[in-house]
């Protein structure tokens, strides 16, 4: 999955148990634009190291999720996150009819 959007900031390394990430926050670049946290594994930190804040990204994603009971009151809850493994700029895409002149329509009709 990919998602567009323009980096709000990148964070420091965060570690919680075992696992370490590095967040990318960015802001989609759809009608409704949405802020989004993307976790970059180790192996992907370098990814990170070309872009700056403000700049538009494609971020190629996989969404993880899973369930956790809490031990005291069993309950049990819902996890996801957007773990990213691609970063490239982003490109908007361009129609040939966005290159074309503006021309009005010539009625020239002799009816």
């Amino acid at each position: 999955m990919k998602i567009a959007g323009k980096i709000k900031s990148i964070g420091n390394v965060v570690t919680k148990g075992k696992y370490q990430y590095k967040p990318l926050v960015i802001e989609t670049l759809s009608k409704y634009p949405q802020t989004l946290c993307v976790q970059f594994k180790e192996r992907n930190w370098g990814l990170l190291d070309a872009y700056n804040n403000g700049d538009s990204v494609d971020v190629g994603i996989n969404i993880s999720g899973r369930e956790w009971t809490n031990p005291n009151t069993n309950d049990v809850v819902y996890l996801m996150s957007l773990v990213g493994w691609k970063l490239s700029r982003y490109v908007e895409e361009v129609t040939a009819q966005d290159h074309s002149p503006q021309r009005e329509e010539e009625d020239d009709l002799p009816f």
